[in-house]
């Protein structure tokens, strides 16, 4: 209890700043952790700038099952304990990680979209939503116009996502980080995100779907990870095997994970200074269509001055190396084999 007596001594303030903020937990984790540990701990969360909802979490944590009914009592939970923010507090972060199933669709999205703009409503400037269906696979559609019309953003992050914006058009003047997982996106999109982010650093797709090609052009964006790309439609007419990659201006690439690709082609990328490849092909087990991908790969980023590879790729770059080093075997032994045939006299004179 003398810790706790000492930790008691200390401002609001540097309670909350230096010791509670850096506490990895959800909001709700917080709220039950704190109350136990002094009464005066009790509503100090209330002053954090961050709000940290995740069900998976939660219900492991508290021992729920994780039914609709328990989903429907999660999200009550969010809403009393955002009564209980104070009016004038600003977030630093929000996330919303939540399963919801097809029997709950219909409400879920208009509650999700309220929480949503609560955080809009606060100023919050690092948004993490993970909005997904556990049963079937169905993306979130973003359709409000408070999120893509909105100067608070710097960083966001989102899953499972499908973007509507009602007027067309997506400004994020202030945004710096983004980073889509198992998204559905086209090249359309892709450049409205673009061009109405002009302050956008880094750009990560995971998993995402929907486009041919990736183009870059905006001289702010720096930092750009590939991350997996797999279709469900891969017998189906719909299915995209190619990927080109147009990037003048960025500086750092990684290209990662699992592809069911034919090709993947990078046009410009001029400005690379490092490079970090680790991807494989979920084709087979062996493919010459993933070797032929790798060759193509490291021609065009001959000009690079640091390229880290991971597992999967130091393994075809020794695959590559090897059979370069079996070539130039059988060259050397054929070129021996017409020196002989021709020079009968190269043994005595110590050339073979």
């Amino acid at each position: 209890m003398e810790g706790v007596d000492r930790l008691n001594e200390l401002k609001d303030e540097m309670l909350v700043n230096n010791i509670m903020s850096r506490l990895d937990c959800t909001t709700k984790e917080l709220i039950r952790t704190t109350a136990t540990i002094s009464k005066r701990w009790k509503n100090l969360w209330t002053q954090l700038p961050h709000l940290i909802f995740s069900e998976e979490d939660d219900t492991t944590y508290f021992g729920c099952d994780d039914t609709d009914t328990d989903l429907c009592d999660y999200i009550s939970f969010i809403d009393n304990t955002l009564n209980q923010c104070p009016a004038n507090l600003n977030l630093k972060k929000f996330k919303l990680d939540i399963n919801y199933s097809s029997l709950v669709n219909s409400e879920f999205k208009s509650r999700a979209n309220s929480l949503i703009r609560y955080a809009i409503s606060r100023n919050v400037e690092d948004v993490d939503l993970w909005l997904w269906d556990g049963g079937v696979r169905q993306d979130f559609t973003y359709d409000d116009e408070l999120f893509f019309n909105n100067l608070c953003f710097t960083r966001i992050k989102l899953s499972d996502c499908l973007f509507n914006p009602p007027n067309g058009a997506i400004s994020w003047e202030r945004l710096k980080c983004l980073c889509l997982f198992r998204g559905t996106l086209d090249e359309d999109m892709i450049e409205k995100i673009l061009s109405g982010s002009p302050c956008l650093e880094s750009l990560e797709l995971d998993h995402c779907y929907g486009y041919r090609r990736i183009d870059v052009t905006s001289k702010s964006v720096k930092k750009l990870v590939f991350s997996g790309y797999y279709s469900n439609f891969v017998y189906e007419k719909d299915y995209i095997d190619c990927i080109k990659i147009n990037a003048p201006y960025i500086s750092s690439l990684t290209i990662k994970g699992g592809f069911t690709l034919r090709e993947l082609v990078l046009l410009d990328a001029s400005s690379l200074v490092e490079a970090y490849l680790d991807y494989w092909n979920n084709w087979t087990e062996y493919d010459p269509f993933e070797e032929d991908v790798f060759r193509g790969l490291l021609k065009s980023l001959g000009h690079v001055e640091d390229i880290t590879y991971g597992d999967q790729c130091s393994k075809l770059l020794s695959r590559l190396e090897m059979d370069i080093d079996q070539k130039m075997e059988i060259e050397r032994n054929r070129l021996l084999e017409v020196l002989e045939t021709n020079c009968p006299n190269l043994e005595e004179l110590g050339v073979l």
